[in-house]
């Protein structure tokens, strides 16, 4: 089973959707939409542009190396 992307309710009048890893682990959480056909498409929008060929652009400002974890 691969991951999946969850549309849920926000409040009484919202939706947010939430990327869950293939075990289950919440990966993100999208910003509240105001309507559902808001929420689904934006998931549309990231299955198509970001699926696999996405770049990580780091601005974070630490230009250290990511240490190895232990394991």
């Amino acid at each position: 089973m691969a991951g999946r992307f969850l549309v849920v309710r926000d409040g009484d009048d919202g939706y947010r959707f939430r990327i869950e890893a293939e075990d289950g682990q919440l990966m993100a959480t999208s910003e509240p939409y105001t309507s559902k056909s808001s929420a689904l498409k934006r998931v549309e929008a990231i299955k198509r542009n970001a699926a696999h060929h996405a770049q990580v652009d780091d601005q974070s400002g630490d230009d250290q190396a990511p240490r190895p974890r232990p394991g």
